[in-house]
């Protein structure tokens, strides 16, 4: 039997192999980088920019469009047949959290056995070296909001916003407050319960004071800790990520929404198209997966494939996920395709993973291809929500990384050895 062989681009790979230096040391060519000949899909009001020049300096886009002027000191990469796009921006990951699920020194994702819940922080254990981080980054995942999660619990603990650079400054700043009603009984009290918190919190918030010195003995369900974890919520300072999936909690969430005046964004949302024109009215933004239409459950008989399609026609802001936040964020990509399959327009779709992701979480230097914004962009070698196509280079903060993990170097490992044998 003959050895395996693979086809790559010799031109982008002999530049590439300059670029990249080690996987965790990072270097770009210069400090001004000039991308010429692509097809560039800005997520900005410029759209689709054909033929078009990316010129990165200093880590950010000065310039973007057909005729761009290229300073004699750039470095070039003739991207001539490809396509670009600003980094994937993945929205409720685990990816830092967890590598080996059900190892307990290894998972962080949860606070089981502690009282905390409000006041849980993944920061404290974040894995920079996780596996997914350079797996997911490979596929042109750039950055992340990673989210605790827990079963039981009415709040999971606050997120972080990473990128996927792998070295110790992974994390950004603190995330979203994530929260879920499930497993707190029927659902009817775990609504009322959300309600009695917010409104002890909001309470607590106004009267610390007091409480403080003791002039103000009211009891609260929260400890201390817990409740004023939440008040960047009651502040408006920082969205709370709540999962929500059926028509009717979606309307008793708007309305959550409206009395507390906290920033919401809903998660799951997948009866959101029945509820579409009140969520765009009430500007709440949703994370959803188009390729859920399954009902596994009763809070999901409505689910359908054209879902983001409703909702993109209704003017709601949403970003998609993927089944499995963590090792396989990037098939997020494929769901987006999918959208496009089911009536979502091709750019919408890669808005939905890009810009979307970025505006809901108030990412203001990433999500598009704009001048000044950071330059965390993909090259791919065929249209962005092919399920054939790959990256062909990932920038961040215009910094390229080797497109390689844990898993490229078991592939190349058994794959020398299998040609060896081969031949």
């Amino acid at each position: 039997m003959g050895a395996v062989k693979m086809k790559f681009n010799k031109p982008l790979l002999l530049i590439l192999s300059v670029l990249f230096t080690s996987m965790y040391s990072q270097q770009s060519l210069s400090e001004t980088l000039a991308v010429t000949g692509a097809t560039i899909h800005t997520s900005s009001s410029k759209g689709v920019v054909t033929n078009g020049t990316l010129l990165i300096e200093n880590g950010k886009i000065k310039a973007l469009g057909q005729s761009i002027r290229i300073p004699s000191k750039a470095e070039r990469i003739d991207a001539t047949g490809k396509h670009i796009t600003a980094g994937i921006i993945y929205p409720a990951s685990q990816i830092g959290l967890f590598d080996l699920p059900g190892n307990p020194t290894a998972d962080v994702q949860s606070a089981k056995g502690s009282d905390l819940n409000a006041a849980y922080r993944i920061d404290y254990a974040f894995n920079h070296n996780a596996i997914a981080i350079a797996e997911n980054r490979r596929h042109g995942v750039t950055r992340a909001i990673t989210v605790p999660t827990s079963s039981g619990k009415l709040f999971h603990g606050s997120g972080v916003v990473i990128k996927l650079s792998g070295d110790y400054n992974t994390i950004l700043e603190q995330g979203p407050m994530k929260a879920s009603l499930k497993g707190i009984g029927n659902r009817n009290i775990a609504w009322e319960r959300l309600y009695r918190i917010m409104g002890e919190v909001k309470y607590f918030e106004e009267n610390q004071s007091a409480v403080k010195k003791g002039k103000d003995t009211t009891s609260f369900t929260l400890s201390d800790r817990n409740m004023r974890a939440l008040f960047p919520i009651i502040q408006g300072d920082k969205p709370l990520l709540l999962e929500v999936n059926n028509a009717i909690e979606l309307m008793q969430a708007i309305k959550f929404k409206q009395q507390y005046d906290i920033k919401l964004v809903i998660t799951g949302a997948a009866e959101a198209w029945k509820v579409a024109s009140e969520l765009a009215k009430a500007n709440i933004p949703v994370l959803i997966n188009p390729q859920e239409n399954r009902p596994v459950d009763f809070d999901k008989l409505g689910a359908r494939y054209d879902n983001a399609a409703l909702l993109d026609k209704a003017g709601v802001l949403f970003a998609f996920t993927y089944e499995n936040g963590n090792q396989r964020a990037f098939l997020v990509r494929q769901s987006a395709g999918i959208a496009v399959a089911h009536g979502l327009p091709h750019e919408s779709a890669l808005k939905a993973i890009t810009t979307n992701p970025a505006k809901i979480f108030n990412l203001s230097k990433v999500g598009e291809l704009s001048k000044n914004k950071v330059a965390d962009f993909v090259i791919w070698d065929g249209d962005p929500l092919e399920v054939t196509t790959n990256a062909d280079a990932v920038f961040i903060e215009g910094q390229a990384y080797k497109l390689e993990s844990r898993r490229t170097k078991l592939r190349d490992k058994y794959l020398s050895s299998y040609e060896k044998k081969s031949k």
